[in-house]
C-alpha cells in the first residue's frame, strides 16, 4: 500500500528552511497525483481490490460476487422409477448432471434432492416424462418439504410435464421434486436427460 513520506521533521519554535519545506510539500503533491484515487476517475487502479458484499445500489460488486450469477445445477433421473396410483412421490434423480461445489450439493444416491449452499435468487426447473396412460398427473417443486411450484394435466395419455419458479432461496434450502398420477395403477417415469430432470440456475444474488 502507497503512503505518504516526510523527510523533515520541525521543531516547535526553531525556523525551517525553505528548502526542508519545498521537499516535504512536494512530496505530498507527488503522493497525492500518483498514488491517491481521484474522485473524477482519471487515476486507474493498479492492484487488485478486495470488498465486501454489496448491500445498496451504489455498492461496488466484487468478481466473485458477480460470477456467481449463471452458476448451474442439476440431477436427472437415470433410472426406471414406478409412480403409486395417487401416492405423491420423490422422483428418484439418480445421476449428476452439473455439478457447482460453491453452491450446490447434488444429492443423486440418498433423498435426490439439491442444496443450495449461498443465498439468493434462482430459477428452478423441473421435468417429468411419464408413460401414458395417465387421467390425471401432475409434478411438483419443493424447497424445504413445502410445495413452491406446482403443474398439473388433466389429459388423457400424459407425456411429459415441466413445473418452475423463479424465488429467493436462503443458505441451505433443500430443492426436491415430487410426482403424482392417477391412472388406476403404476406408471413409469421415464429416463434420460432430456426427459425427467432437475436443475437449477443462480441468477443474481440482488434480484427481487
Amino acid at each position: 500500500m502507497a503512503t505518504a513520506s516526510v523527510t523533515n521533521t520541525f521543531v516547535n519554535a526553531q525556523t525551517a528552511d525553505a528548502d526542508e519545506v519545498n521537499t516535504n510539500f512536494a512530496e505530498v503533491v507527488a503522493f497525492v497525483n500518483d498514488d491517491v484515487v481521484h474522485v473524477d476517475g482519471s487515476k486507474a487502479l493498479v492492484a487488485v481490490q478486495t470488498g465486501v458484499t454489496p448491500t445498496a445500489d451504489a455498492h461496488l460488486a466484487t468478481k466473485g460476487y458477480a460470477d456467481g450469477a449463471g452458476e448451474i445445477g442439476g440431477i436427472y433421473c437415470n433410472s426406471v422409477q414406478a409412480v403409486p396410483n395417487t401416492t405423491e412421490t420423490v422422483i428418484e434423480f439418480d445421476t449428476d448432471l452439473f455439478v457447482s461445489s460453491s453452491y450446490y450439493t447434488l444429492d443423486s444416491t440418498t433423498n435426490f434432492d439439491i442444496t443450495v449452499l449461498v443465498a439468493g435468487t434462482y430459477f428452478i426447473l423441473a421435468s417429468m416424462y411419464m408413460a401414458t396412460g395417465a387421467v390425471t398427473a401432475q409434478i411438483a417443486i419443493r424447497s424445504d418439504a413445502s410445495t413452491i411450484a406446482l403443474h398439473q394435466a388433466e389429459v388423457a395419455g400424459v407425456t411429459r410435464i415441466q413445473a418452475s419458479w423463479t424465488g429467493t432461496l436462503a443458505a441451505n434450502a433443500v430443492i426436491d421434486a415430487r410426482a403424482y398420477q392417477a391412472s388406476g395403477g403404476n406408471l413409469n417415469i421415464n429416463t434420460g436427460t432430456p426427459n425427467t430432470f432437475l436443475r437449477i440456475v443462480r441468477l443474481s444474488p440482488g434480484l427481487p
